[in-house]
């Protein structure tokens, strides 16, 4: 099963959600985890910067300059997350296989 992980930078610690917004917050956790599966990845991690922007990571590469807004997390917008990271999984594929220099 992979593993999804929303880690605020500055402190470290996995983010808290108010209680309201936990089951919006769990279908798109759900949906991330099934993304990752389909695509092949055990690790994504979702690195919070500022107020409202998540740095994506996928597997143990360095955070890629793609991003998420975090409201998509806290109003359950799923349906937003996939395209999301298929853009970031073009970024991860492309710094593999070496383009990551022309990535700005």
């Amino acid at each position: 099963m992979a593993n999804i992980k929303l880690i605020d930078q500055a402190t470290q610690q996995p983010l808290v959600f108010a209680t309201s917004e936990n089951d919006a917050v769990g279908i798109v956790i759900e949906e991330a985890t099934k993304w990752a599966e389909t695509n092949g990845f055990s690790n994504v991690t979702l690195w919070l910067e500022g107020e409202r922007k998540l740095i994506v990571q996928i597997e143990d590469q360095e955070p890629l300059h793609s991003w998420i807004d975090l409201d998509i997390f806290r109003q359950g917008r799923a349906a937003d997350l996939e395209a999301q990271l298929d853009f970031a999984r073009g970024e991860f594929r492309r710094r593999v296989v070496g383009y990551g220099k022309f990535d700005r």
